[in-house]
């Protein structure tokens, strides 16, 4: 489980700031949000609230990228390529000098690590990791100590053979990260982290349906595998009104099939590196499935009823609502995450979703039931309907505010001077302005000219129909 994650000279964070799911100790309320780890607590949910600009997404997109740089420098990069996704702070000269920082403290299986990573668009200058054993007694120990100023590397003998970390070492590009390497060669004192970082789900709102389209077949594979996930989703989409009565899964057809492999999303703001990075990952995913018709891709068909009790299957993509796909997706990870702990990372858990439906997928976040191994939902929202204190304490609400000279900074409501009390109307003092985190409108939006009249109440009629008095 995730306890704290921090990010510096990332985009709009010129300075480190710390996300942290450590539950607040004074704050006895709904202590079923709280996960009680071996030696941390954590929360079991966060949530990012804040105006257009301000830093929510980016927020999100860093552990994103901290995940993509973890997972996939090994295998998808090559010397001379950039590292993806590393942007600094560009409203600053003097952070255009200074690396990114990621830093990740996290609790599996009762051991804690504590990874931080360094880096620029073209080398790491930084990377450690310390590790600390589920046995009481134990303290923290260094497994990798990077300075890449002067090429110094240092792996802990818990890491393997001396020349197995020498190797590991030596094959560590100056744009690759000593970790990813280590789990390539699977050295078993990593992989409970790199694993960590492999299993984490996001979705952002910006990548629209088709990264829906594709988690949904990844679902639908695990649905084909596991009898009670396919039961608990048909269960769960039923209940949520949609119409429809289950899901069947079935082999994807030519065109779906295109739809669904094509892992490539271009817009106006990605360079010419972006790109040719997004195709060499497809390239190397392709390049693993030699016989396609080995392992078929499986998607999934909506069943309706018809008035007469007839079933109809629909094309679940083209058919259903971009809201019900969004649904599906959330909570088929949260039934998948109740097997193995994980991080789910969404932005804008409110898009296409009703506020109901909203709260119930943060309720099965929450749930023992729903969620008995272990799993985290941290995600951004503008829907002021779940700053409710029957749903989440104030040390799981966040706020992000960006300031005239470009730069944000991230406060938790539980760290105002005078917090605001349990049985306050959170919402209505947000929106008031009272905790920050909200548009600082100019005047052309702050004071728009409304020309309307009182309404007339028009005539009033009769027993015979005529207006009254004639």
């Amino acid at each position: 489980m995730l306890i704290e994650f921090k990010v510096g000279n990332f985009k709009c964070f010129r300075d480190e700031f710390v996300l942290d799911l450590a539950p607040a100790s004074q704050d006895k309320t709904l202590l079923g949000n709280i996960w009680r780890g071996h030696r941390h607590d954590a929360l079991k949910s966060a949530v990012l609230f804040g105006p257009n600009a301000s830093g929510k997404t980016v927020l999100l997109d860093a552990l994103f990228v901290f995940r993509k740089f973890v997972v996939e420098s090994a295998t998808a990069m090559t010397h001379g390529d950039p590292i993806p996704g590393v942007t600094p702070f560009r409203l600053d000269p003097s952070s255009l000098e200074r690396p990114t920082s990621f830093e990740v403290l996290v609790e599996l299986d009762g051991a804690g690590y504590r990874y931080r990573v360094e880096a620029d668009r073209g080398r790491v200058w930084r990377e450690q990791l310390k590790y600390q054993a589920a046995e009481e007694k134990s303290r923290w120990i260094t497994l990798i100590e990077r300075d890449g100023s002067s090429s110094q590397a240092e792996l802990h003998p818990r890491l393997g053979p001396k020349r197995r970390r020498e190797r590991i070492i030596e094959d560590t590009r100056d744009n690759g990260l000593l970790l990813s390497r280590a789990a390539e060669r699977n050295v078993q004192g990593v992989m409970p982290l790199f694993e960590w970082f492999n299993n984490m789900y996001h979705s952002f709102a910006a990548a629209g349906i088709q990264r829906d389209v594709r988690q949904i077949s990844r679902l639908a594979e695990e649905i084909v595998q596991d009898t009670s996930l396919r039961q608990g989703i048909n269960q769960l989409i039923r209940d949520a009104d949609t119409g429809i009565l289950g899901l069947r899964p079935k082999d994807a057809g030519a065109d779906e099939a295109g739809k669904l492999r094509v892992d490539i999303e271009l817009d106006s703001s990605q360079d010419v590196e972006q790109i040719v990075g997004q195709f060499r990952h497809v390239l190397n995913d392709l390049a693993h499935k030699r016989n396609v018709n080995e392992s078929p891709l499986v998607t999934l068909q909506a069943e309706h009823a018809m008035a007469d009790g007839q079933r109809v299957l629909f094309n679940l993509y083209d058919e259903e609502s971009a809201g019900t796909l969004r649904y599906l997706v959330l909570a088929g990870r949260i039934l998948s995450f109740c097997k193995t702990p994980g991080l789910m990372v969404v932005d804008e858990l409110d898009a296409s979703l009703h506020p109901q439906l909203a709260w119930r997928v943060i309720q099965m976040l929450h749930s023992p039931e729903f969620n008995p191994a272990g799993a985290q939902l941290l995600f951004s929202t503008h829907d002021v309907t779940l700053m409710d204190a029957g749903l989440l304490r104030r040390d799981q609400i966040f706020l992000t505010q960006k300031y005239p000279d470009g730069q944000s900074e991230l406060v938790s409501l539980w760290d105002f001077e005078e917090m605001p009390r349990n049985n306050a109307p959170w919402a209505r003092n947000y929106l008031a302005g009272r905790f920050g985190g909200i548009p600082m409108l100019g005047p052309r939006l702050a004071d728009i000219p409304q020309v309307n009249e009182p309404t007339s109440p028009g005539p009033v009629y009769g027993s015979n129909g005529t207006p009254a008095g004639e």
